[in-house]
């Protein structure tokens, strides 16, 4: 039961909205006490609580009607928060007071952000843009002109689009400049019909239309809140009771339009998602023949309850106004990338890029926790599109600029290498600058970090970026169009640069990265693991993603791991140089001509590279010559300049004298010696291939299979470990 204050203070807000209803034009304002206090009466609810459907219709036609004075029809217009949704009949009552032209363009340009604000609360907008030619008049008034241009962009849709619409806007353009808001508009026009927008529209402007009333969206987000507090529903609780509507015998379309208040309640925190909800479609009951028949054609969103029902209607869905609800919605999200509308994705764009601008830049310390739900939603919303977002890359952009590198850390490095594909001068300024500024500036965790972040980029470019941007190009040559299953939802791209360029640049800067990393950390163990991640899969790049070339890291990265004291780093590098064995010989009979005028370099000095590690390698492992080859990568020194005197130098990294391997060794020895028998590692050189048998038992598996691999061994018996050491 509610408690006394609430009710006082509902028959308070009822006594204060019939006064209002009452007032006409020879209503007094000056000293009117009841009128005062009925305004302060409907703010405090307002902005505390927010009003009702029924109140805000009543209040807002009052407003509008302009029987009252400018001023207190400005106060109630700003106090039109909801507390759940806008029903559109109030909407559509604001535009018909609108072209009576009894409003002041004040009180018409107020009404027109009021829409704006509450556009996304709006129980549906079919009937508002059915006004569309009405609204679009009101470009003639200078006033209003940003707020139409924003308003018909949220509404706009392929039938919009004509020619003298196409022309008014240009000669408005030519008699105002080139305002943000006329190209935005203009470009979503150019969007549905190129042929009729001849102007070129910039591809780097996407802030075409600015947020004017902040604090006003900031109050209707602290009552939703408020409401949502009040009803006690967790997240989870919401869905379970989601799950029941729509499960078994009736729970169809009626029993999911009738939780639509719950999941706008629910999901409108802080940082507000919008539901997919409607309460128009419980007025006609589908009664009505024409209904019937617009039904036969298309399916609104909110009556698909399931997987399979989405599956039988996939084409006559009809997307929802609320596109954002994509973010939570699974079966919206797969109509989305089914019908790759570029309307559909235009639209969640400009949604996500005001969103991300309020919450990040002009709300930089508010909301932590709603701030890393939102981005989880977003990381998990582009897992499955397999793609990134053009909006959610420029963000990054901006947000790397000034990044402390400790905020949202771990959803920002997701959503880096998630990053779509750009010339590499663009990637490099924008997105990998300020990683390097931080990544010298910070812990050997941070560091770690920022290393698997490019390991996933670089596999989010080969396995995804790259054939998209391929398949991308091919089509816009093609007279035949688009063909390929690999085309993006989000149609931008940087232009025409060289994909593998982009890849082969991102490898280097990484490799400096690992590199200097790791003289700077001394090679720690964690670093040196992330660095190897990275490294084994520049070894199969080509085999595995079809990359026409070879990407090996410098001698003086692998070089490192060969003479680590960890068992991991010299076993892995073993597999990796296997790999990468794979890879050359792979790429002899896939690469052509037109996969080389990709890239810089041909290969030959990473092959040369390779032949020379591999020597290294081989020659201090098992044939005990590290320091007797010439042209050596990892051993061009000579021990006696640093130490007076080095026991048998180019024994000590053998398998068996190598300090990584020392305990191997010893656990050989013990295991194969009578006990109590003095023994020493240099004992199993006479026995290697006995040693390698050990290793693979012990699951040390690289090292044998790189000797099998390289070594070539003359056929000779081995003697017995217990021969070789007795005598």
């Amino acid at each position: 039961m509610s408690s006394p204050r609430k009710t006082r203070r509902k028959v308070e807000l009822d006594d204060a909205v019939e006064l209002i209803s009452k007032c006409d034009s020879s209503t007094k304002v000056r000293g009117n006490l009841q009128l005062q206090l009925a305004l302060d009466t409907i703010q405090d609810v307002a902005e505390t609580e927010g009003l009702q459907p029924a109140q805000i219709t009543t209040l807002l036609d009052k407003a509008a009607s302009s029987v009252l004075v400018q001023t207190v029809s400005s106060r109630l217009i700003r106090c039109l928060i909801p507390r759940v949704f806008i029903p559109e009949k109030a909407v559509v009552k604001a535009v018909s007071w609108m072209c009576t032209n009894k409003p002041s363009t004040t009180i018409q340009s107020l009404l027109v952000r009021w829409v704006l604000l509450i556009y996304d609360h709006m129980d549906t907008h079919n009937k508002l843009h059915n006004l569309y030619g009405i609204l679009f008049y009101f470009l003639e008034n200078q006033t209003l002109f940003p707020y139409i241009c924003h308003l018909l962009y949220q509404l706009t849709r392929k039938e919009d689009v004509k020619m003298f619409r196409v022309r008014r806007l240009l000669f408005l353009q030519n008699k105002y400049g080139s305002q943000p808001y006329i190209v935005g508009l203009l470009s979503l026009y150019k969007l549905y019909y190129p042929n009729l927008v001849s102007v070129p529209v910039s591809a780097t402007r996407k802030i075409f239309f600015k947020s004017h009333d902040r604090k006003w969206a900031e109050v209707i987000k602290r009552v939703q809140e408020k409401a949502l507090s009040e009803q006690g529903l967790s997240i989870t609780v919401q869905e379970s009771q989601l799950s029941k509507a729509g499960a078994g015998p009736g729970g169809g379309a009626a029993k999911r339009i009738n939780t639509s208040a719950v999941m706008s309640r629910s999901k409108r925190r802080r940082i507000i998602t919008p539901a997919v909800h409607s309460s128009s479609l419980d007025d006609n009951k589908q009664s009505d023949n024409v209904q019937l028949m617009i039904d036969h054609i298309t399916v609104p969103f909110v009556r698909v309850n399931s997987f399979k029902e989405m599956l039988n209607q996939i084409d006559r869905i009809e997307f929802p106004s609320q596109i954002a609800a994509a973010l939570q919605d699974p079966i919206l999200q797969h109509v989305v990338a089914y019908s790759a509308d570029q309307i559909v994705a235009l639209r969640f764009s400009y949604w996500l890029q005001h969103t991300l601008i309020e919450e990040f830049f002009d709300l930089p310390r508010e909301n932590r926790d709603e701030k890393q739900k939102f981005l989880d939603l977003l990381i998990n919303f582009t897992d499955f599109l397999q793609e990134g977002i053009p909006v959610v890359d420029m963000f990054l952009q901006r947000f790397l600029l000034t990044w402390n590198g400790s905020d949202y850390r771990q959803h920002i490095l997701r959503l880096i290498s998630r990053c779509r594909i750009y010339p590499y001068g663009v990637l490099n300024d924008y997105i990998l600058e300020p990683l390097r500024k931080l990544y010298f500036s910070s812990t050997v965790y941070f560091k770690c970090q920022v290393i698997l972040t490019l390991v996933e980029m670089i596999k989010n470019y080969t396995a995804f970026e790259w054939p998209r941007y391929k398949d991308l190009m091919e089509n816009e040559s093609s007279v035949k169009g688009p063909t390929s299953s690999c085309m993006s939802i989000f149609q931008e791209h940087g232009g025409k640069f060289r994909p593998l360029q982009t890849l082969q640049d991102l490898i280097y800067f990484t490799d400096s990265l690992a590199t200097l990393g790791l003289q700077l950390e001394e090679d720690n163990t964690l670093l040196a693991n992330c660095v190897l991640d990275y490294v084994q899969l520049l070894s199969s790049l080509c085999q595995t993603y079809g990359v026409p070339f070879v990407a090996l890291s410098p001698p003086s990265l692998l070089g490192r791991f060969l003479v680590d004291d960890s068992v991991l780093s010299v076993t892995r590098l073993c597999s990796i140089m296997c790999n990468y064995k794979g890879a050359f010989e792979a790429l002899k009979s896939r690469q052509t001509p037109a996969d080389l005028d990709q890239i810089d370099r041909d290969g030959t000095e990473d092959i040369q590279s390779f032949n020379r590690l591999l020597l290294d390698i081989c020659n201090g492992l098992w044939r005990n010559r590290a320091f007797e080859a010439t042209g050596s990568l990892v051993f061009d020194f000579n021990p006696s300049e640093f130490v007076s005197s080095v026991p048998r130098p180019n024994e000590n990294f053998s398998i068996y004298l190598h300090h990584a391997f020392l305990g191997c060794s010893l656990a050989f020895l013990s295991e194969t010696q009578p006990a109590g028998k003095k023994v020493h590692p240099g004992q199993i050189k006479a026995v290697k291939d006995y040693f390698l048998k050990f290793l693979e038992r012990e699951h040390i598996k690289s090292i044998p299979q790189f000797i099998r691999t390289f070594i070539r061994k003359s056929q000779k018996n081995a003697n017995s470990i217990t021969e070789s050491t007795q005598g």
